[in-house]
């Protein structure tokens, strides 16, 4: 399937006929149909818009999203017992008489106050401890698994609250980046509180505190629902107090204070009893098999999920899904009797088996033998200095795009105080939906996609994607280019200049503790995001932390901004294309120079002139590459002079367009890139 925006004019009878035919071979008295059909139009509507330009609305929620959403609705109305024809006769009624002030009407209307639904809200708590704390050595073995582990977790558990409800798979309205947005019928207080409990007995039984899946809820009623503003509150401010409520009674069992059991043998990467004894550490069997779970993505080609007895001794992972009545995992061929979902890709045609597909991050460096790659393995792939590159990356103004949509707005709406905006929200149902399935094609399905070539696949450890976040390990080198092409992808995906990410990316030595390189990558995006926090809102952000130098993305083919990360790849191409016979020893020499006329652009940076002479200094130190390489010398040393007076002209400020580290980054990355 082609995701990427493009001109072309509108085949409508072309999907129609597609959906037709397929739709022919499903039997409506046949298991999954409607699992099947949730499928068959996500693949025809996905990209088709619910509303158009023509009709006097723009288009930014699909088909699908509005399918999706009227058939959750519809069943929680049905499950509510709620008379739906007198509630369309009055909105009507409203409608008709009240156009211009259709919302303030309303409001007094007391039969538009009963619930409809509620909104589910659950978040995993413990994510990065969980995954990263783990030793260094044998690390690769153990990431993956883990993080993996708790993705289908999660997506057990929404399923697991919806098979309670009676409820199917159109009531799932988020699931990513570890939290889910459900919709239920309403007025389920004391059945969520026992979900809660029977959640909170499972993973602490087998987790002992180290995860935690919150739920959090909003009932909902038609002034919320047609009310943007209204629905904005509960789905921000309001459910999000209640989780973090919550959050501070967790595990409110007194199963907590039960003494634990005492081993001299214990598991190196959790602490529970070790019963597994390797070469590099001991392990549990808990662990032990989250390590089996993603030796499972070696052949991999469906995701199961299926109903089984429940257990109640948590010693592996398929313990704990059990626990929920599902058994779930990977395999290469299609199993019977179960449900199975083709991995990132859309298949032609569904059948008894496959009743539909999945985006995942299963992409998994392996040896010839079929092993997994060790950090040590890993660098060997990369060019250069043997180090490990990290990267993490977060999408922007999440919630503001979700109260905007994607129309595009303009920058202006960025340099005024809240206060004085008098912005409406769009934020509604159907728009989560839609960001929902969009972010997952981006995140879950193509950077997947992309860290499955050939120039990826045997490098780096795609650890997790999906939501609005990706986290990899790897060849530094090949982290560092994996984020070019993200990045690439990205802007080619939201063909918007104010949709944007920030990134944060260093360098390590294989042997680094895991946790701390995962606390350090997480300080350096917060730092990156937080950087204007003195602007006026919405920050843009937009940007990349790279080895402790904050850049501002940019956006590619625009030349605005001297210093930015567009720039920094720019000036790197460059630089191996012009200098390509003497690479090593230019680039040491360029960050030589760099590296002590940076200070002096600090200098510059408090307002002191006497930085001015490193304009004159910086030429004299690459006269002797003047003869060879005058074009990109002479463009070196004007860009030096041009930093130097922009960053005088800033001053103190806390964010500069023009950054003093700029020149010195650039050579420090190719001084990694061409170490001897």
């Amino acid at each position: 399937a082609h995701i990427y925006p493009r001109e072309k004019e509108g085949d409508y009878a072309g999907l129609i006929e597609g959906f037709e035919n397929e739709l022919k071979e499903l039997q409506l008295n046949k298991q999954n149909f409607l699992e099947k059909l949730y499928f068959l139009l996500f693949k025809y509507t996905w990209s088709v818009p619910a509303q158009t330009e023509r009709a006097g609305f723009y288009p930014d929620i699909s088909l699908f999203a509005h399918l999706k959403l009227t058939a959750a609705l519809g069943i929680c109305l049905l499950s509510a017992k709620i008379n739906c024809h007198k509630i369309l006769t009055k909105l009507n009624e409203y409608w008709q008489n009240n156009k211009r002030s259709f919302l303030e009407s309303i409001e007094k209307e007391k039969d538009f106050d009963i619930p409809i639904a509620t909104l589910l809200l659950g978040d995993l708590s413990g994510i990065q401890s969980f995954i990263f704390n783990v030793p260094s050595k044998g690390a690769a073995k153990s990431l993956k698994g883990r993080s993996l582990y708790l993705e289908i977790l999660l997506y057990v558990i929404a399923h697991y609250i919806l098979k309670e409800f009676n409820l199917p798979l159109t009531n799932i309205l988020y699931i990513g980046g570890g939290n889910f947005y459900l919709l239920l019928p309403p007025n389920k207080k004391d059945k969520l509180e026992k979900l809660q409990r029977k959640i909170d007995k499972v993973l602490f039984s087998a987790h002992k505190g180290q995860i935690w899946v919150g739920l959090a809820w909003e009932d909902l009623n038609i002034k919320d629902l047609l009310n943007p503003n209204r629905f904005a509150k509960k789905f921000g401010r309001d459910i999000h107090d209640k989780m973090q409520f919550h959050k501070m009674k967790k595990f409110k069992s007194e199963d907590i204070f039960n003494p634990f059991s005492a081993s001299a043998r214990r598991c190196e990467v959790c602490g529970e009893e070790a019963k597994i004894e390797e070469e590099e550490i001991k392990i549990c069997e808990f662990c032990d098999s989250l390590r089996r779970l993603a030796r499972e993505l070696r052949k991999a080609k469906y995701f199961y999920l299926k109903e089984t007895d429940i257990r109640k001794n948590y010693k592996t992972y398929k313990d704990v899904f059990s626990a929920f009545g599902y058994e779930a995992g990977f395999c290469e061929k299609l199993k019977d009797d179960t449900r199975c979902y083709l991995i990132n890709e859309i298949p032609e045609k569904l059948n008894n088996n496959l009743v539909g597909f999945i985006f995942l991050p299963i992409s998994l460096p392996l040896s010839e033998e079929g092993n997994v790659l060790s950090f040590e393995e890993l660098v060997e792939k990369g060019k250069g200095a043997k180090q490990l590159g990290v990267l993490k990356i977060d999408l922007d103004n999440l919630g503001f795009i979700l109260g905007k949509g994607w129309e595009k707005w303009e920058k202006e709406d960025f340099n005024k105080p809240c206060e004085d905006k008098q912005r409406e929200s769009k934020l509604s149902i159907s728009r989560i939906a839609f960001l929902s399935t969009m972010l997952s094609l981006f995140f879950n399905w193509q950077v997947a996609k992309l860290a499955e070539r050939d120039e990826y696949k045997d490098s780096i450890y795609l650890i997790f994607s999906g939501g609005d976040d990706v986290f990899a390990v790897g060849a530094w080198e090949r982290v560092f280019y994996f984020l070019k092409e993200i990045r690439e992808k990205f802007e080619e995906f939201t063909k918007n200049e104010l949709v944007t990410f920030s990134s944060s990316y260093l360098i390590v030595p294989t042997h680094f503790p895991v946790i701390r390189f995962s606390h350090l990558i997480e300080d350096g995006l917060a730092e990156a995001k937080g950087i204007e926090e003195d602007r006026k809102c919405p920050p843009p952000k937009n940007k990349g932390m790279f080895l402790n130098v904050c850049l501002d993305w940019g956006y590619k083919g625009k030349r605005e901004d001297k210093t930015s990360v567009w720039e920094l790849y720019e000036w790197i191409e460059r630089i191996e294309k012009e200098a390509e016979r003497d690479i090593e020893q230019f680039s040491r020499r360029l960050g030589l120079i760099a590296g002590v006329f940076s200070s002096g652009l600090r200098e510059m940076k408090k307002g002191k002139l006497k930085g001015i002479e490193h304009v004159w200094r910086f030429a004299y130190g690459l006269r002797d590459w003047v003869k060879q390489y005058q074009n990109l010398v002479e463009d070196l040393v004007r860009l030096n002079q041009e930093l130097i007076v922009e960053v005088w002209k800033e001053g103190e400020k806390k964010w500069l367009i023009a950054h003093p580290d700029f020149i010195n980054l650039i050579a420090r990355i190719l001084n990694l890139k061409y170490r001897g």
